[in-house]
């Protein structure tokens, strides 16, 4: 009885890593493409010449899907930025820095490279997460399974 309840509770345990590696995959590509919004709306924004740079930045604020980037990228709140690499967070805390700092026609070329980076980024973890994700609850559940059976 005490090897059935073992075996459950590691079972639960494989299958939840595998979930768990697998969210976190899905949270990455989402938020890339949140940032690739973000940077699309700015450049919009910044076409238009009808605001400033602070009447962007608390116009994109108000969005509840960018307020957390945002935040997270100017205020160093939250943890949103955890599942993107290093390069990626380099990228979104340059694109802030440098938003306003130049005239606009060099601000929309920034803009164009930044999101081109991004974009590169989230396709290549899209491609890997429509690849991955399944391997991953699969082999959660597998290894942990294989476990049990070495045990019992």
């Amino acid at each position: 009885m005490i090897k059935m309840i073992g075996c459950a509770a590691i079972i639960l345990s494989g299958t939840y890593s595998g979930f768990l590696f697998a969210a976190r995959l899905e949270k990455r590509k989402n938020v890339l493409k949140t940032v690739s919004c973000l940077m699309n709306e700015t450049e919009i924004y910044l076409s238009g010449e009808v605001m400033t740079t602070e009447n962007i930045i608390s116009s994109l604020c108000a969005k509840k899907e960018y307020k957390e980037i945002i935040d997270c990228c100017l205020h160093k709140k939250g943890d949103c930025l955890e599942v993107i690499s290093h390069n990626e967070r380099q990228v979104l805390n340059d694109f802030f820095l440098k938003l306003g700092k130049t005239d606009l026609y060099s601000q929309l070329n920034l803009i164009k490279m930044y999101k081109s980076v991004i974009t590169e980024s989230y396709d290549m973890i899209s491609e890997i997460s429509k690849n991955k994700c399944r391997l991953y609850r699969t082999s959660g559940i597998l290894v942990s399974m294989m476990l049990c059976l070495l045990l019992i």
